[in-house]
Parts: C-alpha cells; sequence; structure tokens
C-alpha cells in the first residue's frame, strides 16, 4: 500500500514533467496535435489498460499484475533512453 501511495504521488510532477517537455520541446505549429494525441493516449487509454490489468490479475493475482506492468514500463523506459538521445541531454 505504500508503494502504491508512493507511486500516486509520483504521477504529479511525473505529469507536468512530461506536459512541460511535450509543450517545450514540440514547435508551435504541431503543439494542437502532438497534445491531442498525448491526451488521447493519457485519458482515451485509460480503460484498456485497466481491463489488460483486471485480465492479468484475475489469472495471477494482484501483485503478479502489478509486478507484469512495472516489468513492461521498465522495458519501455530502456527502450525509450537507449534509442532517443535528445532525452538523455535533457536530464
Amino acid at each position: 500500500m505504500l508503494l502504491l501511495a508512493g507511486m500516486g504521488f509520483t504521477m504529479i510532477p511525473n505529469n507536468a514533467t512530461l506536459n512541460a517537455l511535450l509543450q517545450g520541446l514540440v514547435p508551435d505549429d504541431l503543439r494542437g496535435r502532438v497534445m491531442a494525441v498525448y491526451v488521447f493516449m493519457f485519458l482515451g487509454m485509460t480503460p484498456l489498460g485497466s481491463l489488460q490489468a483486471g485480465v492479468l490479475a484475475r489469472w495471477w493475482g494482484a501483485p503478479g499484475a502489478l509486478l507484469a506492468g512495472a516489468a513492461v514500463l521498465f522495458l519501455i523506459l530502456v527502450l525509450v533512453w537507449t534509442r532517443i538521445p535528445e532525452l538523455r541531454r535533457l536530464s
């Protein structure tokens, strides 16, 4: 429960940082389109992620579903970090 609370608290600075990066890095003429795709992915895909987490939780239990989700997110983080050098320069 403490880890989930920590994850919830870290979502706020994460979302603020991502919004600032998107709005700062995207050219002015594309900003509206990029933000539309971002909002769609962030809010519109939540039901599908919840369905996936629910299916995994039914098969493997809630801890297994959380572990699987964390592993997938970690792999995505590693892929993005290694393939997009511009993000490494920003940190």
